[in-house]
């Protein structure tokens, strides 16, 4: 199960345009006290409406043409982007992952039939330490 926060690492979304979505019925979801969960079935189904998919590839892309003309957030950031099979059941593995690091990334991931296509910009460092988890994944 995800929660708000993995879904907005995810996407690179704001809590309130995920909440957007819940409220207009968009993104499907469990309310547990005053946390939401999302089963990967919920997420694949958001991401699948046409709606939302190009927004979200249109985020990422956005955030890599800024990034190739200078317009990055901090000095020496790497762009990685890595076309991997078999990575659907270990997104989540991934994710927690990507969630341990302390200095600002971006991390986005998409699945194009068999495969996940990851975008991945970070300081050299967590670049390395993140190609070193994809390959042991």
């Amino acid at each position: 199960m995800y929660n708000l926060k993995d879904l907005m690492q995810m996407f690179d979304m704001p809590e309130r345009t995920i909440r957007r979505h819940i409220k207009n019925g968009l993104l499907k979801g469990i309310k547990i006290g005053r946390s939401w969960r999302f089963s990967e079935d919920d997420i694949v189904n958001f991401i699948g409406k046409s709606r939302v998919s190009g927004t979200i590839e249109k985020n990422a892309v956005q955030k890599v043409i800024a990034h190739m003309h200078g317009f990055c957030e901090a000095e020496n950031q790497i762009v990685s982007i890595v076309h991997k099979k078999g990575l659907k059941k270990k997104m989540r593995k991934l994710l927690d992952f990507v969630n341990t690091f302390e200095k600002k990334i971006f991390f986005h991931a998409n699945q194009r039939k068999d495969r996940s296509v990851i975008t991945f910009i970070a300081c050299q460092e967590d670049t390395l330490q993140f190609i070193r988890e994809l390959d042991n994944l």
